[in-house]
């Protein structure tokens, strides 16, 4: 286990007995809503990999819909992150979300092969989900590229969360950061060279390596900063973690709002694999929700504030006030952008869309 910091530093626990301030809610979120927007950034630069293949339109779909289906298996996934700042309280409370995290990973990993490898995906895009027969091919040889996935994202977040947890979000953009830099320059290679392999597959390959590439990034800023769980440790709040079931029913309503909330993509993917022109509309539909997850993806950020921050009454009401600013700007820049001219521009610019895709973008 790392050793505690150094004693003339302040830890978060020191620093939650000063209260927050609007200032403090700021210095903590900002890195977090940039950490969202270079992840976010990452499916548009596969995106616009992808619209410049051999066969961009069915390309996009498959890509979309395998993304969509992946974002729901990992939907369990997404409560590593707030798990581990919610409750690595102590050594104990360490190991068993650990252990949590590796559990669910392996299931994750199980469902996403079971899709990928076994009759069961012919029967999920074919038949529920509606797709064509080149666009269900694609879907299921990125699946089968995203097997690890599940592996690389839970130690991903895990790391993430304990850096959130010692208030070190700096820390957590680092990481973020190498993602786009370095998924630019796999897509850009993978053009170059991999014109035989298809689409599909570099982009989930991409998708893969970038994410891994960060959780070694986020490892080794964790291991050289000596963040752990003595630092966020505070003898008057031992933490709910003190059994594995605890951590289980804490886990579990997180489970169900990440489920509901990431099942309403494949159903919007069956629906337009029913209607008018399929593959064009599920690869505009891909393109455009990657885009707009620009702006939506800092939201998904906000939680934390009140996780770390909003410890006692005056700090949460300062948190709340935050968060509904936060809330606002977002949404005011979603809305200005897509309500600008310049969106046509971007998406004509960046994702160099073929003919048939550009009015409907």
């Amino acid at each position: 286990m790392n050793a505690a910091a150094p004693s003339d530093e302040t830890t978060p626990a020191e620093e939650h007995r000063a209260g927050a301030s609007y200032r403090s809610v700021l210095r903590f979120y900002v890195p977090l809503c940039f950490t969202a927007v270079a992840n976010m950034s990452t499916n548009s630069i596969v995106n616009a990999g992808l619209a410049r293949t051999p066969d961009p339109t069915i390309t996009l779909a498959a890509y979309g819909v395998a993304r969509g289906v992946l974002s729901l298996i990992d939907s369990f996934l997404q409560t590593i992150r707030p798990a581990t700042v919610a409750l690595v309280k102590s050594e104990r409370s360490y190991e068993m979300v650990l252990k949590a995290v590796v559990a669910q990973a392996l299931f994750m990993m199980a469902c996403i092969g079971v899709t990928a490898l076994t009759p069961f995906g012919d029967w999920l895009f074919a038949h529920v989900l509606g797709l064509t027969a080149p666009v269900a091919d694609g879907a299921r040889a990125a699946m089968a590229v995203f097997l690890p996935m599940p592996v690389v994202m839970a130690w991903r977040s895990f790391q993430q969360g304990m850096l959130i947890a010692n208030k070190v979000t700096n820390n957590v953009l680092v990481g973020a950061v190498s993602r786009p830099v370095l998924c630019a320059l796999l897509m850009a290679l993978f053009l170059m060279l991999g014109q035989s392999t298809p689409g599909v597959v570099l982009g989930a390959a991409a998708l893969v390596t970038v994410i891994l590439v960060e959780g070694i990034i986020l490892r080794f800023l964790i291991l050289k900063g000596r963040y752990s769980w003595n630092r966020v440790f505070r003898p008057e709040e031992p933490g709910i973690a003190t059994s594995y079931r605890a951590v289980f029913l804490f886990l579990l309503p997180l489970f169900a709002q990440t489920y509901l909330k990431t099942i309403t993509q494949p159903i919007l993917d069956g629906t337009m694999a029913r209607g008018l022109n399929p593959t064009v509309s599920l690869a505009v539909f891909a393109l455009r929700w990657q885009f707009a997850r620009l702006f939506v993806g800092p939201a998904n950020m906000v939680h934390q504030v009140s996780l770390v921050i909003g410890k006692d009454g005056p700090s949460r009401a300062v948190c709340y006030r935050a968060s509904i600013g936060i809330g606002l700007v977002l949404s005011s820049c979603l809305l200005a952008m897509s309500a600008a001219a310049a969106a046509g521009f971007v998406f004509r610019a960046l994702f160099a869309l073929p003919a048939e895709l550009t009015p409907l973008a």
